[in-house]
């Protein structure tokens, strides 16, 4: 995947040009909505060789995941399960303007959306499991264009500047 991508520098650029958005009742009718299958499905290869993964990232974490933003809430389905709830206002959730957007619950459990490459889209999951903290990768293929991802970081900051 390519970390410094046309469209994450199209995106940046797009951001450097544009203005916060005024907060009103336009900021309550916001929706974003992503769906992301995972490329890596837990498949392997068994050959003479031994057991491999049919993709090169598997990291044994692979599902769906899904973000909506609804006005002031955002929320994360993970298997088709509600995993997050949250205010956009809340400082559990942030994102800056290379297209990076976290949402957490706890210091290590929080989902990361990755907007910068226009090939794939990176979702880390950090999360905890008795002592050991994971970190799981999923990859999808859609990858919501430019001007979507502006407005998504337009919203966030609109309603956080209005909240302060």
């Amino acid at each position: 995947m390519k970390l410094g991508s046309r469209s994450g520098l199209v995106f940046s650029a797009m951001l450097l040009f544009s203005h916060v958005a005024q907060a009103g009742s336009s900021d309550n009718l916001f929706e974003f909505e992503l769906s992301c299958d995972d490329l890596h499905r837990g498949e392997y290869i068994t050959d003479e060789t031994g057991t491999y993964p049919v993709y090169e990232m598997e990291d044994g974490y692979s599902g769906k995941v899904e973000i909506i933003v609804s006005g002031e809430d955002v929320s994360i389905y993970r298997n088709d399960a509600l995993a997050v709830e949250k205010k956009v206002t809340s400082e559990s959730v942030t994102m800056d303007p290379l297209g990076f957007l976290k949402i957490a619950t706890a210091e290590y459990n929080y989902y990361t959306f990755s907007f910068i490459d226009d090939e794939a889209l990176l979702v880390n999951h950090v999360f905890t499991e008795g002592d050991t903290v994971k970190d799981a990768f999923l990859e999808c293929e859609y990858v919501p264009d430019t001007k979507r991802v502006t407005a998504l970081y337009q919203h966030i900051q609109s309603l956080k500047v209005h909240e302060s």
